[in-house]
C-alpha cells in the first residue's frame, strides 16, 4: 500500500508532466533499450537509508533539517530515472516550483538504495538570450552572477563508505547530464564542445557517511571523495 506521501508525490507527477518543460516520462537503458520512467524512489526505503540524520540545509529552510525530507522534497516535480544495463538506477527530480533544489538517490540490481544526494544551484550551461551552449569559463561565470548569488552545492550521503566509490562515478555524469540541461545527444557533432566543457567544470560536492548512532540524530561522517572519472554512460540516455 502506498502511504500518503508517496501518494501525492504520484500524482503530483502527473499533473506537472504537462506543466514542466521539457518533461517526459521516457527514460532509456544504458544498452538502448526504452523503459517507462518517471518514478521516485521508495519513500519508506529513503526512510529507512537517511535515518534520523539531519544537516544544515541554509539555504533550502535556513538550518538544520531532516535529510530524508530534503530528499523528498527534491522529488515534488518532473520525477525521471535511468535504469543502466547492470541493473543500477539513478533516480532524479526537483521541487515544485524552486527547480533548483534537486535530489538524486542511486540503487543497486537489487533496488537496495546505495546513495542519496541534496543538489542545489545547478545552473545549466544554456544561454538563454543567444540559445545556445556557453562553453566558457568566463561566460559560465557570468551566467551565475546574474542568476544565483551562492554557488552550486552537492551533499551525497552512503551507508557503506565503499559504495561511494563505487557510485560516485554515476553521479558525476549526472551531474554533466544536468549541467547540459538533459535531454541532450553528445554525438552532435554541434554540441561537442558544449559536452567536453561539462566535464572540465567543478562542482563543489561534500560527502558524509551515515552512521546510526542508537538512539538519537544519526551521526554524519564526513568522507573523502575518490579520484575518479565519470562515468561512460551516454548523456542522451538522460532523459527528462
Amino acid at each position: 500500500m502506498l502511504c500518503q506521501r508517496s501518494i501525492l508525490h504520484f500524482f503530483l507527477g502527473l499533473v506537472l508532466v504537462g506543466m514542466v518543460s521539457g518533461t517526459s516520462c521516457v527514460t532509456h537503458a544504458a544498452n538502448g533499450s526504452a523503459s517507462l520512467g518517471g518514478d521516485v524512489p521508495d519513500d519508506k526505503m529513503v526512510s529507512i537509508f537517511a535515518g534520523k540524520s539531519t544537516l544544515e540545509f541554509d539555504r533550502e529552510y535556513g538550518g538544520k533539517a531532516s535529510i530524508f525530507n530534503r530528499v523528498m522534497d527534491g522529488f515534488e516535480a518532473a520525477p525521471s530515472y535511468l535504469s543502466l544495463s547492470d541493473g543500477k538506477k539513478i533516480y532524479w527530480g526537483f521541487k515544485y516550483q524552486e527547480a533548483s533544489i534537486q535530489s538524486i538517490v542511486l540503487t543497486d540490481a537489487d533496488n537496495r538504495i546505495r546513495l542519496i544526494g541534496a543538489v542545489t544551484d545547478i545552473t545549466d550551461l544554456e544561454d538563454a538570450e543567444s540559445r545556445r551552449f556557453i562553453t566558457s569559463q568566463q561566460e559560465y561565470q557570468r551566467k551565475i552572477k546574474n542568476i544565483v548569488a551562492e554557488p552550486a552545492s552537492v551533499k551525497l550521503f552512503v551507508r557503506d563508505e565503499h559504495d561511494l566509490v563505487v557510485y560516485f562515478p554515476l553521479v558525476k555524469r549526472w551531474l554533466e547530464a544536468d549541467l547540459l540541461g538533459f535531454n541532450v545527444d553528445c554525438d552532435t557533432p554541434k554540441l561537442a564542445e558544449a559536452c567536453r566543457f561539462s566535464q572540465e567544470i567543478e562542482i563543489p560536492i561534500v560527502a558524509y557517511q551515515i552512521i546510526d548512532s542508537g538512539k538519537g540524530a544519526d551521526q554524519l561522517r564526513e568522507l573523502s571523495l575518490p579520484n575518479l572519472p565519470a562515468a561512460s554512460i551516454p548523456i542522451k540516455y538522460f532523459k527528462q
